[in-house]
């Protein structure tokens, strides 16, 4: 079933003003994840997203699930568990951060949280469905989206004119 079909276009909103970081708040991100975004400080802002969404989701050693892996219903306890003990003690993204396991949602929240308030890179989360493709209609290029198409969210960072999508599906 075809839900519906997309202008493929630039979109050229502006970005929100950088955030100052709460030092207590980057004391609750787990050290390795928070250096790790520290290293890229150098780099340039497209370039330290991709390397931070790379290391979240393949590197990190966090576990990065999308809809349909395995994952047991006694390991998907020891989760839920560990995380409801860690929400009294910190925001809930550091929480997840910390249990180490996440769908796309999860990992593009850590993600643009720790590209703004540790980088200062402009950043926005953004979400939808993945595209089966791309149809022409009276000469204009549209994204074709099904309801089988699964769905997703990444972060998209903004180069100074446009949002740049900082992705890669696992």
């Amino acid at each position: 079933v075809t839900l519906g079909l997309a202008r493929i276009q630039s979109d050229s909103h502006l970005a929100m003003p950088p955030r100052t970081a709460n030092p207590q708040e980057l004391g609750f991100w787990p050290q390795h994840l928070l250096l790790f975004t520290q290293s890229l400080k150098a780099l340039p802002p497209l370039e330290a997203a991709a390397r931070l969404e790379k290391y979240i989701s393949e590197e990190g050693g966090f576990l990065y699930y999308s809809k349909g892996d395995k994952i047991s219903e006694g390991d998907l306890t020891k989760i839920d568990q560990k995380f409801g003990q860690l929400l009294t003690q910190m925001p809930k993204p550091m929480a997840m951060a910390h249990v180490g396991a996440f769908n796309c949602d999860g990992a593009a929240w850590i993600g643009a949280l720790l590209l703004r308030e540790v980088l200062n890179v402009p950043v926005r989360i953004a979400s939808g469905r993945t595209s089966a493709g791309t149809k022409t209609v009276n000469q204009e290029k549209l994204h074709v989206v099904k309801s089988a198409d699964p769905a997703h969210a990444w972060v998209e960072v903004f180069d100074g004119k446009h949002w740049v999508p900082s992705c890669s599906p696992p």
